[in-house]
């Protein structure tokens, strides 16, 4: 069982900004699979089950913590315990500003780097050796950068094809992670 979540803040004025990287890449997923979400444990949950020739492979829950970010782990924890699932299955997309963006990179046992939702679950956890779907959001001119640039605009018009390739890589990573392995899924992200 693999518990996979997506990092963001709730509500509607920080929908379409590139802190909510992580919500945006689940929903791609959990659209793309036909599935739905409801309201449990503090957050958005679904459950997906793939099955290759009528054979169960993997059972993922996934969620979006509704709880805003510097809070996530406390959602991530009460699911993580619920589920029995272990440290290791456990799958974060989120934001990357040091990545560019549109690039996905999948890490493990990394530090929050500055990272609030991140650090919320390494904080609840007591550990940070979990696999981490990072998805770039640095713009291409990176040089005065407001502060608000993560939760207070939305990603500008002429970026969003490029937000959007890194949103669907990531979702299509995770199907990857899911059917071959995450150490796969690992080396093609990060080729």
């Amino acid at each position: 069982m693999f518990l996979l979540v997506g990092l963001g803040n709730p509500g509607p004025d920080y929908e379409h900004t590139p802190h909510n990287a992580g919500f945006r890449a689940l929903d791609e997923f959990v659209r793309k699979m036909g599935l739905g979400w409801q309201t449990k444990f503090s957050s958005y949950l679904t459950e997906y089950r793939l099955r290759i020739k009528g054979e169960p492979i993997a059972h993922a829950v996934l969620i979006k913590p509704q709880l805003f970010m510097n809070r996530s782990g406390m959602a991530v924890t009460e699911v993580l315990r619920f589920y029995k699932v272990k440290i290791h299955d456990l799958w974060v997309i989120h934001d990357e500003l040091d990545l560019p963006l549109g690039r996905l990179k999948i890490t493990y046992d990394c530090s929050a780097a500055g990272h609030k939702g991140v650090q919320s679950i390494i904080a609840g956890l007591g550990t940070q050796k979990f696999y981490r779907f990072r998805v770039g959001v640095m713009p291409p001119e990176k040089p005065n950068l407001p502060d608000e640039y993560l939760t207070n605009r939305p990603i500008a018009p002429e970026l969003e094809a490029q937000f959007n390739e890194g949103i669907l890589q990531a979702a299509a990573a995770l199907e990857s992670a899911l059917r071959q392995g995450i150490v796969k899924a690992r080396t093609e992200a990060n080729a």
